[in-house]
């Protein structure tokens, strides 16, 4: 624990060189506080929580973003609707006669089914393509969270 703070205790001066020479970053002087209201986005979060902000340095060809770290640059993700497979089991809808004869036997003491039907039917949500648009790049492949080179 003594390294640790020793080493977040160093002058933040050889924390910007190091930078100035890999992405143009600064750190940020406030601390991290929870519930603070800036937080707002995932985004905010991981460079409050990095304690590094990005600056855009047009003069050496930075723009500030990097690969998506959540979908690794596709903008894809697994849809978790169906779990990745295109389709969703649901209930088998019944007809009206059948459900009847479903009450009826119920009613007069029958052996009643232990499990509705089920039938697989495509997924709502990624219309059978198994994969959703990333939520965190919102399907650029590209963010910026604070360390981008």
């Amino acid at each position: 624990m003594a390294f640790v703070s020793s080493f977040l205790g160093q002058s933040t001066s050889a924390w910007r060189s190091h930078n100035d020479t890999m992405c143009s970053c600064t750190m940020a002087t406030e601390p991290y506080q929870f519930g603070d209201e800036r937080l707002t986005t995932k985004r905010q979060a991981l460079e409050d929580a990095f304690k590094v902000t990005m600056v855009p340095d047009a003069h050496k060809g930075k723009t500030g973003t990097c690969t998506c770290i959540f979908c690794s640059g596709s903008g894809k993700r697994k849809c978790s609707w169906c779990k990745g497979h295109g389709v969703r089991q649901e209930l088998k809808d019944l007809s009206w006669d059948q459900m009847n004869q479903m009450m009826n036997d119920i009613k007069s003491g029958k052996k009643s089914p232990s499990s509705l039907e089920t039938e697989p039917v495509e997924c709502p949500a990624c219309k059978g393509t198994t994969m959703l648009k990333c939520g965190y790049c919102q399907g650029a492949g590209t963010g910026s969270y604070g360390f981008a080179h």
